[in-house]
């Protein structure tokens, strides 16, 4: 069992805000919506081996309310950020492989309050490795690996 606290600077007290199950970890990215409605994490397991034998990480995304509720969660999703709104998450979703980092599959926005979730970029042949949602000028920005050589 992992946890998530929230920690009180002034007096230093830990809060228990999140307990994870099912042997994951809170090892991954923790973010915090805009406007403090939601919070995020990625969870990763030990390693496993994929239909051909490679090691993969798998891990788990997971949406909670500012009180600590889950809302909902995710496989294999390796980046997120909150829209400025807070009311859309975009997500990276596919498999990480050690040694070779993660294989990118879609980039997708998802409504928070639905859970509908909208493809926008198939980037399966790329390696992305982190999204960011700018609140100035309300673009999607994704960071990619490629080999120039």
């Amino acid at each position: 069992m992992h946890v998530l606290y929230k920690i009180d600077l002034e007096s230093g007290l830990r809060n228990l805000f999140y307990t994870i199950q099912d042997s994951y970890s809170i090892s991954h990215q923790i973010k915090i919506s805009p406007h403090f409605k939601y919070v995020g994490l990625i969870a990763g397991k030990k390693f496993e081996k994929d239909s051909k034998g490679i090691d993969f990480s798998p891990t788990l995304f997971v949406v909670l309310d500012n009180k600590g509720k889950e809302l909902y969660k995710l496989e294999n999703v390796q980046a997120f950020d909150f829209s400025p709104s807070d009311s859309e998450i975009v997500i990276i979703d596919g498999l990480d492989y050690e040694g070779f980092g993660f294989k990118a599959k879609n980039m997708k926005i998802i409504n928070i309050e639905s859970g509908v979730a909208e493809k926008i970029a198939d980037v399966a042949e790329e390696n992305e490795q982190d999204v960011r949602w700018n609140a100035y000028d309300s673009l999607i920005y994704a960071t990619n690996n490629i080999d120039v050589n």
